[in-house]
């Protein structure tokens, strides 16, 4: 950790929330390298190689040494994710949170998202070590492996990688305080600092300096933000334009189609007799129903589960339909889906009646009211969700689900539109 890292205390840092893979980091830091060949973009690409091979001994310098000549977010990301996998959280923290300020007053919300979660996702590893001084005095220097301490973070919480580290302080040049002092992930440690006499070469015998006092803080860690579930739910509602058509309806009531004999006088009905029923169709109308998806996020952008939609038409009937659904995040904002769908549908309208022969309808009229059903039909849709707000537990989304169902019995369509809420 750089002498400035380790100057910065907790308090001046940013909080911080979820998780994320190094290899979206690596993906994230593609766009900053240069188009022409260069020193940087030459030790970025091979650290990022190293990386994906699990080099990151290797890796973390060159991707380092190209920080410092080109600085950029996606470079500073990649280190980050480096650092991290070496098992220096301390260092991966505060570059995390390096990463997210830039990352912010760039606009470039993926990536400030991708630090949060890396971020909250560490933070409960990091070690943290307090440098305390027993007596304010103008001529003791007091460093952290090698580094110097700025006076205003003596006293004060500093994040550093687990393992050794060399507490000491100097007089004019001359070390009066030196012991080491070792940490484990997330353990927090007060280092008070007790300055002794200058260590000389020459024959007088100096004592020693005292022993490095390491007290437990008094006061638990504040615990990070839990990470949120890979589990989801998104209930939902919509109102949809739909319409429908059955190929072989059944009329609501036969006894009000009356028809007469063309050799007699005889009047009897559809109910007597064997008539044919056209096709059945709701040229458009308005449903309104239930939108319902749970499942489960593989990865940040990708998840898979099952969506259910169901509801009734305005003129008659009613729609119903599931199967599964995948989909992917385009955006921050944007995700967009597919599913499979099994269902069905009820559809009323009007349909032609052909009387059987020897008969005619008894009235002008040769439409009746009918009902048909898809008897399990087979289709597919397609998913837009687009974020409106993020809440404390998920996300409030606007949605879009057209879907159909065909079966030998007919066929329907909606267009719904709804929102819904994400819990993640």
């Amino acid at each position: 950790m750089s002498d400035g890292d380790a100057r910065r205390s907790r308090k001046n840092l940013q909080p911080a929330l979820t998780a994320g893979l190094v290899a979206l980091a690596c993906f994230a830091g593609a766009g900053d390298a240069l188009a022409d060949t260069s020193e940087a973009e030459r030790l970025f690409l091979e650290g990022r190689a190293l990386m994906l091979e699990g080099r990151f001994d290797e890796a973390c310098p060159r991707i380092a040494e190209s920080q410092r000549l080109e600085p950029h977010v996606g470079t500073l990301l990649n280190l980050a994710a480096c650092h991290e996998r070496q098992g220096k959280v301390g260092s991966a923290w505060v570059e995390y949170q390096k990463g997210l300020t830039a990352a912010r007053a760039e606009g470039q919300t993926d990536r400030a998202r991708l630090a949060e979660q890396r971020i909250a996702a560490i933070e409960p590893r990091v070690p943290w070590l307090r440098l305390s001084l027993r007596s304010a005095r103008a001529d003791v220097v007091v460093t952290l492996d090698g580094g110097e301490v700025a006076p205003v973070a003596l006293g004060t919480e500093m994040p550093v990688d687990p393992g050794p580290h060399v507490a000491a302080a100097t007089v004019g040049g001359a070390t009066v305080f030196e012991e080491r002092v070792e940490l484990r992930e997330g353990e927090h440690r007060t280092v008070l600092v007790e300055p002794g006499d200058a260590r000389s070469g020459g024959g007088e015998n100096v004592p020693p300096a005292p022993k490095l006092v390491v007290e437990p803080t008094p006061t638990p860690a504040p615990k990070a933000p839990a990470e949120r579930s890979r589990w989801i739910l998104e209930p939902g509602i919509y109102v949809a334009y739909a319409s429908g058509s059955a190929d072989r309806p059944s009329p609501r009531n036969e006894s009000t189609v009356v028809l007469d004999s063309t050799t007699t006088s005889d009047r009897t009905s559809c109910a007597a007799l064997s008539c044919d029923y056209g096709a059945a169709s709701v040229p458009g109308t308005g449903s309104a129903g239930l939108n319902l998806f749970a499942g489960y996020a593989f990865t940040e952008a990708f998840r898979g589960g099952i969506r259910v939609l169901a509801g009734p038409m305005f003129a008659g009937g009613s729609v119903w339909a599931f199967g599964p659904s995948i989909a992917f995040r385009a955006t921050s904002t944007l995700t967009l889906g597919v599913f499979g769908a099994f269902g069905d549908a009820t559809i009323s309208g009007y349909a032609e009646v052909s009387p059987p022969r020897g008969y005619r309808h008894a009235s002008s009229g040769t439409t009746v009211p009918v009902r048909g059903q898809l008897a399990g039909g087979l289709g597919g849709g397609g998913e837009v969700a687009l974020r409106l707000a993020t809440l404390a537990r998920g996300e409030l989304l606007a949605t879009a689900t057209p879907f159909f169902l065909t079966s030998s019995q007919g066929s329907s369509f909606a267009l719904p539109l709804g929102v819904a809420y994400r819990f993640e």
